[in-house]
């Protein structure tokens, strides 16, 4: 058994095979509920073990040696063995019982072992499980269940000293929460070794204060017997008070009386005394009227801790102002009032219950009322310090809600109130600066968004002018290469027919440099045709990663060693609608014009990636569109030159470095790509040029796509 015991949680609950030998030390019903199998537990010289019987009813009790075949499971807090088959061997011997406390009991460490406890019988009541026993033994306690109905007639233990084995098991059900219970199999197994006295209101009368002492089991084990005059009335019970102090009684389970006790009766009270931060305690009480007399005189309640014992669980009363009421719950019917006051420094707590609450709750206490309050006196935990002159912090358990009187009602002029005006006044003042300086940023917003606006406008009509010049010198442009296009085509072509004829090394050597001037020419007309919208392209969709990486071979060797080419090429980039050949021609002006810049070398970064949708300054919306950024190291460029840079034949290069084009050429692309291209640079720290290009589908027309090459 001990091998089942010591599986994990999760191994035991893979039910594997197992098959045990033991001794029966419980076998019985543990649950009201009808027709569910009994409990059975089985040890051997290894421990002990629950046996879930399941449908199984085996004739069995206490005693029979057994052999169980089945499989394991995981359990509630230990595993278990579920069985398939249980044997009777015949009769065993009764492993021994190992002696423990109940304290050492309520652990429950030695689940499903036989064990032997030693405690007073408190309680002894029939329940759908069988007879309860409620074990007291110092503050421990620990309940035992015999599986007996009246019909056994148990004798009347309670009160009676006693020695019980059983089986120690954990409990666990839907309704309450995980606990510790010891099955006794008989009645045998519950030895008295001291009997219950045969008239329990003849106990000797102990003086209230007296319970607090401890005897060689701890505090009384027994019952004691107590006389007073009833101080407070509950459905519980009722608070009793005496010339050494006070205490709180509890009924005993099914024995409340029927008649009420009223506030000043006197009466005998036998119970069971416990000690909590309350004071003293009677559990389970029985009652003996003695008449009535008048209820005692309420004493002032002490501000220090010298006299706490004395005053705990008596009477008292205190003149103090409020501070504070907290109704609990705050949204449901009134179950609990709390009343926080000051009395000269030192804090004191109200509490009622029930509907005397919902009358006081009633009444709408202000704070700063000076209130006499009547109740049960109780010390708060760790009130004082522990020092006798210290300031003691009080609980009054109120009786009814005529025990608050209002002494004086709060002046209107109260301090809270007085703080409420100061921080209004303050508010209103706050209020007043915080609404000038608004007032004043607001102003500040409204003439810095007309400067805005105003440069915003000198903005638009210098790129409007801009425009219009850029158009203007392309017209221009085109229309002198388109003329100039038509001779150099005369000059190509009538040196191609001299070539073709038959003519000296001399000759031929002055034609093929003709012709070469003339293809110069030619390119250069392209390059002006492309800048002024001219000529006819043919857009398709075009991967713009994949057309990089087939060209940056040719970029690198472009750019020379002294170089780094960098790319950042965004990933799953959606293809543009664009022409492959005016596009790589582009891409390579920008590089030469980039490697121009950088003489010293260094990195050049071509970047790639999805613009999200803009507007434009102009008001005009755009969709998503893929960006192309070619970032330079280089010197860098002033504000002057950056305006000018897309001009045709403007250049910073010295002469015959340059012709001015390049630039001018790829502006003229990606216009009529339908895209947009600018520039962000400053001087010593390079030159960033991001040309923003339609996607596929996109719909973008092409601004020169149809224009006819005239």
């Amino acid at each position: 058994m001990a091998a089942i015991r010591r599986l994990l949680p999760a191994a035991a609950a893979r039910h594997l095979p197992a098959r045990i030998t033991g001794v029966v030390t419980y076998f019985g019903r543990i649950t009201g509920r009808e027709g569910a199998p009994p409990a059975l537990y089985v040890q051997d010289a290894t421990g002990g073990i629950y046996v879930d019987l399941q449908t199984l009813h085996p004739p069995l009790r206490a005693g029979d040696r057994v052999r169980v075949i089945g499989h394991t499971g995981a359990g509630d807090v230990a595993p278990i063995l579920v069985a398939r088959q249980v044997r009777l061997l015949g009769v065993g011997r009764l492993p021994a019982a190992r002696a423990e406390n109940l304290r050492q009991a309520e652990t429950g460490f030695d689940d499903a072992q036989r064990i032997l406890v030693r405690g007073v019988i408190q309680a002894q009541r029939f329940t759908p499980k069988g007879l309860r026993l409620t074990l007291k033994e110092n503050l421990a306690r620990l309940v035992a269940r015999l599986p007996i109905t009246p019909a056994d007639h148990p004798p009347e233990w309670v009160d009676a000293g006693v020695r019980v084995t059983g089986v120690l098991a954990h409990v666990m059900t839907p309704s309450h929460p995980a606990r510790v219970e010891l099955f006794v199999p008989s009645i045998a197994a519950v030895q008295v070794v001291q009997p219950p006295p045969a008239h329990p209101f003849h106990l000797p009368r102990q003086r209230i204060s007296a319970l607090l002492r401890y005897t060689a089991w701890g505090v009384f084990p027994h019952r004691v017997r107590v006389q007073g005059v009833v101080t407070a009335v509950s459905a519980a019970g009722f608070a009793l008070q005496d010339a050494t102090g006070g205490a709180w009684l509890q009924w005993a389970a099914g024995r409340v009386p029927a008649g009420r006790l009223r506030l000043g009766e006197r009466v005998t009270a036998v119970g069971f005394p416990t000690v909590s931060e309350g004071g003293v305690v009677l559990d389970d009480v029985l009652v003996q009227a003695l008449g009535l007399g008048p209820p005692p005189r309420p004493g002032r309640l002490p501000r220090t801790a010298a006299a706490a014992q004395r005053v705990n669980g008596r009477l008292e009363f205190a003149v103090a102002r409020l501070r504070q009421v907290v109704i609990t719950p705050p949204d449901g019917p009134t179950q609990e009032i709390s009343l926080y006051l000051s009395r000269g420094g030192a804090p004191l707590q109200a509490v009622l219950y029930g509907s005397e609450a919902a009358r006081l709750a009633s009444r709408h206490l202000p704070p700063g009322s000076v209130l006499r309050l009547t109740g049960i006196a109780v010390p708060l935990p760790g009130a004082g310090g522990g020092l006798p002159g210290a300031a003691m912090a009080w609980r009054l358990w109120l009786r009814g809600s005529s025990d608050v009187v209002v002494l004086q009602a709060p002046s209107w002029w109260t301090a809270e109130r007085l703080h409420w005006l100061f921080f209004g006044l303050l508010l209103v003042a706050l209020l007043a600066l915080l609404w000038n300086l608004v007032l004043r940023r607001s102003l500040r917003q409204q003439a810095a968004t007309i400067l805005r606006q105003t440069g915003e406008r000198a903005e638009l009509e210098r790129q409007l002018q801009h425009a219009q010049r850029m158009e203007a010198l392309g017209r221009l442009a085109g229309g002198i290469a388109h003329d100039f296009n038509n001779l150099l085509t005369v000059v190509s072509g009538r040196t191609a027919m001299l070539l073709a004829t038959g003519c000296s090394d001399r000759e031929r050597a002055g034609l093929e440099a003709i012709q070469g001037a003339t293809d110069r020419a030619a390119a250069l007309t392209r390059q002006l045709l492309a800048y002024s919208r001219r000529q006819t392209f043919s857009p398709a969709p075009l991967d713009l990663n994949a057309m990089l990486a087939e060209f940056l071979p040719m970029l690198r060797a472009l750019v020379g060693d002294s170089i780094e080419l960098v790319t950042d090429l965004a990933p799953q980039l959606p293809p543009i609608f664009a022409d492959r050949g005016p596009l790589e021609q582009a891409v390579m002006n920008l590089v030469i014009n980039a490697r121009d810049a950088m003489p010293n070398g260094g990195p050049l970064r071509l970047a790639t990636a999805l613009a999200p949708p803009t507007d434009s300054p102009a008001g005009k919306h755009h969709g998503p569109r893929v960006r192309l950024q070619v970032t330079d190291s280089g010197a860098g460029m002033s504000e002057e030159v950056q305006q000018r840079i897309f001009e045709p034949f403007f250049t910073t290069k010295e002469p015959g470095r340059g012709t001015g084009l390049g630039l001018a050429l790829v502006y003229g692309i990606v216009e009529q790509s339908g895209g947009e291209i600018s520039v962000r640079s400053a001087l010593g720290q390079g030159s960033t040029f991001t040309i923003f290009l339609p996607l596929a589908g996109s719909g973008v027309p092409l601004a020169a796509a149809a224009a006819p090459n005239a």
